[in-house]
């Protein structure tokens, strides 16, 4: 069995994750370095694991999933 992404679940999952990036952008910068170049490393690190997250969380959630037989 395959699965693919309704163009809805497509949407939600990007609207999603740019909404909490957002977020997650704000709270580095604010909390975050004062140096540059430390700050890019640590909103690249913190959006690498909120991505890892964000994808396995919504490997459990069936909305969208659209099943094909071969």
């Amino acid at each position: 069995m395959i699965f693919k992404e309704s163009l809805r679940r497509s949407l939600v999952k990007a609207i999603g994750f740019r909404i909490i990036g957002l977020i997650m952008c704000f709270l580095v910068i604010k909390l975050g370095s004062s140096n540059d170049i430390l700050l890019a490393v640590q909103i690249n690190i913190s959006a690498l694991i909120l991505y890892f997250v964000y994808e396995r969380i919504w490997n459990n959630i069936n909305l969208g999933k659209i099943e094909e037989h071969k």
